[in-house]
């Protein structure tokens, strides 16, 4: 019987090393190509996470909603249910 090591395996450390140092130029090279601009106006991103049994989560799913229907809110509303 072999004694058990608690080294970690390697024989993958190596290429993948080497396959993310061979990407990482093209990434920077991508990254450096983006340029963002924002208009004269800008809209607020509001994000609502709710879950089962949340007791607040309901009166904030309503709370969103009128946000959403508001005239000249300027904001996205994005509501994620997590379970």
């Amino acid at each position: 019987m072999v004694p058990r090591t608690n080294k970690p395996d390697r024989s993958l450390f190596v290429p993948g090393t080497i396959f993310l140092a061979a990407m990482l130029p093209a990434a920077l090279h991508a990254a450096a190509d983006c340029t963002v601009r924002s208009g004269p106006t800008t809209n607020a991103l509001v994000e609502l996470y709710t879950s089962e049994g949340c007791s607040s989560c309901p009166p904030a799913e309503q709370w969103l909603s009128k946000l959403a229907r508001a005239p000249r809110a300027a904001v996205i509303p994005v509501a994620f249910h997590v379970h």
